[in-house]
């Protein structure tokens, strides 16, 4: 009895000790924490980043579904006009069966094709009808898909606008927008068309991450950057003289993006909504991602929208700029999007104004992930792909090439 009673009397003392020595540990794990917290958040405030909670976010859903990642980053909204009546954009009476396509060599079912390049939204326009539609359940046709470079077209579209308002001049230095980035380097003699046709020579490399290292990289850098105007400001080192030679670049387009704000007051957001997205009646608000909340557009990669209204701006360009009686992208801009300057070496593909060409007579606005905006004026064709590729591994030239193959076969 006496043993139990002593046993007993040194329990709170055991449960104070054990108590303080959890507070401890705790304290000692919520200090790490904080601690590795704040130096990460120094990393990612450094290197004009999200902080680490969100850029972790965004790191995370790039690599398992790309298409839910404008969801974690801020935008503005390309606004619609409900009063506008739509571009009209029937469905043919007939529609075409798709049975299969040469994908990789091989001769396959078509949808073999869509599952393996991630596909999620195709359309085929022939004659102004659709005349195919699908889209992966889980999607659908509200759904708002990253169109990720297609978005240059959007931007090439507005800088076509401005120089057919005289607003710009495509001949004029960039520095005379912006004079507080002279360099006295060959970087102050880029123009505005060296910029449209990927010609200026500035040092900002396609090098997409294979490792996480990769995230470091200058493209990544300017796709996360939280103030873009500090990313031009320390990105102006050239690596050729302008117009020396072609190398695909998507600081241009960022460049052209913000230059357009800057000489009109507005963002490229509304510019793009009051000169076609409202005109064209789009049935959807488009997001447009941008740098930080109010601040300035990725105007090379963050044009969010759904994949019909994307095919209304693809049968403006196929229909030279006309809606109905109503000219929207002048005879100039038409042929200028339509004419490649100069031939990359890429496979013999043309690239002109912020458009591929990879074939006669077609243009092709092109995304990352798989995202593609074929357009065939001539025979009055538009195909819109809309994908999610979770790597950064170059399809591009397979899936253009099964697009043709649809466009020139399935009749």
């Amino acid at each position: 009895m006496i043993s139990i009673l002593i046993q007993t009397s040194f329990m709170p003392e055991k449960h104070l000790l054990m108590k303080s020595r959890f507070l401890k540990s705790t304290s000692i794990i919520i200090i790490s924490i904080s601690t590795i917290y704040l130096i990460l958040l120094s990393i990612t405030s450094y290197l004009h980043y999200p902080n680490p909670i969100k850029l972790s976010q965004m790191v995370l859903i790039s690599e398992r579904n790309p298409s839910e990642l404008p969801s974690y980053m801020s935008y503005h909204q390309v606004p619609i006009d409900n009063n506008t009546q739509n571009l009209s954009i029937p469905y043919a009476e007939n529609q075409e069966e798709i049975n299969t396509v040469s994908w990789k060599g091989k001769t396959v079912p078509f949808q073999t094709f869509l599952s393996e390049s991630r596909t999620r939204a195709f359309i085929l326009i022939r004659n102004n009808q659709i005349t195919h539609e699908w889209y992966d359940p889980a999607y659908g046709k509200e759904y708002l898909f990253p169109t990720q470079s297609i978005s240059k077209v959007m931007t090439s579209l507005v800088i076509g606008k401005l120089i057919e308002q005289k607003i710009l001049n495509e001949d004029e230095l960039l520095i005379h927008y912006f004079p507080e980035w002279i360099t006295g380097t060959n970087f102050d003699s880029i123009t505005i068309r060296h910029l449209l046709d990927m010609q200026s020579g500035i040092d900002v490399p396609e090098d997409y991450p294979e490792t996480l290292l990769g995230y470091l990289s200058p493209i990544v850098r300017m796709y996360s950057t939280t103030d873009h105007n500090h990313f031009i400001t320390t990105n102006r080192k050239m690596s050729f003289s302008p117009g020396s030679k072609i190398e695909y670049r998507s600081i241009d387009t960022q460049i052209l993006g913000m230059i357009a704000s800057k000489i009109t007051g507005n963002t490229i957001s509304d510019l793009f909504s009051n000169f076609f997205w409202k005109p064209v009646g789009a049935e959807y608000p488009a997001l447009w991602l941008v740098d930080k909340v109010g601040g300035t557009e990725k105007a090379f990669s963050g044009f969010v929208c759904t994949a019909k209204d994307l095919a209304r701006i693809g049968l403006l360009i196929a229909n030279e700029g006309m809606l109905g009686a109503d000219r929207l992208i002048s005879e100039y801009w038409i042929d200028r999007l339509a004419s490649p300057v100069i031939m990359e070496d890429y496979d013999d593909w043309g690239y002109s104004a912020q458009m591929w060409h990879p074939a006669d007579n077609i243009q092709l606005g092109l995304g990352v992930s798989g995202q593609h905006m074929y357009i065939n004026a001539s025979k009055d064709i538009v195909i819109i792909k809309l994908a999610e590729a979770s790597t950064y591994e170059d399809d591009e030239e397979w899936e253009f090439d099964v697009l043709h193959e649809i466009a020139n076969i399935y009749q």
